[in-house]
């Protein structure tokens, strides 16, 4: 993860899919939201780390995704935090764990 931060925000999102479709769908991700880069993917923790980058109303974001088994499905955990905190920027991640469980989602 990058970190504890007392601006973190974090989000967990069940899905009735097994892990292994979740975690395909979650690499993909990525793809679709054009401010996303990938930093590093862990195949064996089922997790990546992305940055988002500058815009005109935020500083960029950090966001680490992981995939776990959570009974008869799977559950999706999302910590991000900005990389300079305001409310805007606070707004902004929340507004990215939107776009990437929407992402997600659609790949399912």
């Amino acid at each position: 993860m990058f970190g504890k931060s007392s601006m973190q925000q974090q989000r967990s999102e069940p899905f009735t899919q097994s892990p292994d479709a979740v975690w395909l769908a979650v690499k993909e991700a990525p793809i679709g939201i054009a401010r996303l880069s990938v930093a590093a993917i862990s195949e064996s923790d089922r997790a990546i780390k992305m940055s988002g980058g500058i815009t005109m109303t935020t500083w960029g974001q950090n966001l680490e995704a992981s995939v776990t088994p959570d009974g008869a499905g799977t559950m999706l955990h999302l910590v991000g935090s900005p990389r300079f905190y305001s409310y805007t920027a606070k707004r902004r991640l929340s507004t990215l764990f939107d776009e990437f469980v929407d992402a997600v989602r659609s790949r399912l």
